[in-house]
């Protein structure tokens, strides 16, 4: 049987949210009547690939011997939660939430002389390795040279995508958010999840320059990564605090300042995080990324009593988050179920029977508390207003809540934590007024309602 690979998957680098197909071509007359898949991960800890159970076939519609799968669906299932990711750890690792490694294992599938089919199992062929990603693309966007909405090039930074055409320029790379410039980082709160993520794909020879500029008076520090052996999702930790922390690591515990003072208040009301990929010897510019510009608050400070974080996986794979300072409000339902009870009544009791008077005569069977929160926004542009809705359409969404009684949080920002949401998706309403302002409205309930003791 001469049979081979005949198509990888169509980049190095590919969503889940788009078909990704891969072949086999058999060049021979043969018994084989299709191809037994099996879906192998790459795992970090053991640096291998490991099988994952997951199986499908790959079939041929015509007389080419080439016969394909389509791995997207089973691909998607593997982008999972990470426990770092709710205990708010800075510099954890993710990377099963934004994406997943594999390779596609193909055996044959014969026709035996007695007429049954088993899969030969001993001359097994793998794909090439690629990288998946849960990024929604629209078919009004161009992603790649090719003018197409399949690929994912433009996501992909620092190099190529590998998907077989040219690449010329950065200028049209992207970040893994639809985010726009000017969102606030409440930076009281979640400095773990205040991120700003994008794919790479880097060379050995180059580094990471991040360059942090305070708007209000121009001055600026320069941090320094060094990941040329992690490819896949970077989740770039933008939360002012998180800059001045890793700049006084980098150079030998002296402090920035640029953004807080040394008492860790706030001094820039705005900044610009600007990305740029160096030569790793002698700084030179080599490829340009992205860059983005946040404003910056200080909510303990402000009196922002209503104002809530929300974080939310965004349409293109990455997390994003947005504070609304409007109005909130809270409306609590309570139902339940109660039965009648027989209350203590003892003859033999001759002085009061036994009764205890005040003793429950009913008993509560069971009761359920559930919260209603209502969230009107602040004035808003409209293309922050457009990119809202993918936090009312997100499949995961938290607010950010302190934790009370917390145990020496020591101002890192390790006394918050997630609270789950779901969104009510029919109550969301943008409003816009004849200046072009918008305001957006909708209902949150908790993923976990709040408990209610059982007797």
């Amino acid at each position: 049987m001469a049979w081979d690979i005949y198509k990888n998957a169509h980049g190095k680098h590919v969503t889940t949210q788009r078909p990704i197909v891969l072949s086999v071509q058999d060049d021979s007359v043969s018994n084989i009547i299709h191809f037994r898949c099996e879906l192998l991960m790459y795992n970090e800890v053991s640096s291998d690939y490991e099988v994952t159970g997951a199986q499908f076939n790959a079939y041929s519609d015509s007389d080419t011997g080439i016969y394909e799968c389509n791995v997207a669906e089973y691909c998607r299932q593997y982008i999972e939660e990470s426990p770092s990711w709710y205990s708010g750890i800075w510099c954890a690792n993710r990377n099963s939430m934004y994406f997943r490694k594999f390779v596609v294992r193909f055996n044959p599938v014969v026709l035996n002389t007695n007429g049954t089919l088993s899969v030969d199992y001993n001359q097994p062929k793998n794909s090439a390795s690629f990288y998946a990603y849960p990024i929604n693309t629209k078919t009004t966007e161009s992603l790649s040279t090719q003018d197409d909405y399949i690929r994912i090039d433009y996501f992909v930074c620092d190099y190529t995508n590998s998907s077989g055409i040219s690449w010329f320029s950065s200028s049209y790379n992207r970040l893994q958010t639809n985010m726009p410039d000017g969102n606030t980082i409440d930076t009281s709160l979640a400095v773990g999840w205040i991120t700003m993520p994008f794919i790479h794909s880097p060379i050995s020879s180059r580094k990471l320059r991040v360059t942090i500029t305070n708007l209000d008076n121009g001055n600026d520090m320069v941090i320094y990564y060094y990941i040329d052996q992690l490819r896949g999702t970077m989740e770039l930790n933008v939360h002012p605090l998180a800059f001045e922390v890793f700049y006084w690591a980098q150079n030998g515990g002296s402090s920035a300042l640029v953004l807080l003072d040394a008492a860790g208040n706030l001094i820039a009301s705005e900044m610009r995080v600007d990305l740029m990929w160096v030569d790793i010897n002698n700084n030179s510019a080599q490829r340009g990324n992205p860059g983005k510009t946040y404003k910056l608050t200080d909510g303990s400070k402000c009196g922002a009593k209503d104002a809530t974080t929300f974080i939310f996986r965004n349409m293109v794979g990455g997390f994003d988050f947005f504070t609304a300072t409007g109005t909130a409000t809270k409306k609590v339902n309570i139902s339940g179920m109660t039965f009648d009870r027989h209350t203590a009544f003892d003859r033999n009791v001759k002085s009061n029977f036994g009764v205890m008077r005040g003793q429950h005569s009913a008993t509560n069977l069971w009761t359920q508390r559930n919260e209603t929160f209502s969230v009107f926004s602040q004035p808003l542009t409209r293309e922050t207003a457009e990119w809202l809705e993918e936090l009312v359409a997100s499949p995961q969404a938290w607010v950010v809540q302190k934790i009370r009684g917390k145990f020496e949080p020591g101002g890192w920002g390790d006394d918050t934590c997630l609270q789950a949401i779901m969104i009510d998706k029919a109550s969301f309403q943008i409003y816009s007024t004849e200046d072009n302002v918008q305001y957006i409205e909708f209902l949150y309930t908790l993923s976990e309602d709040t408990t209610t003791m059982k007797m």
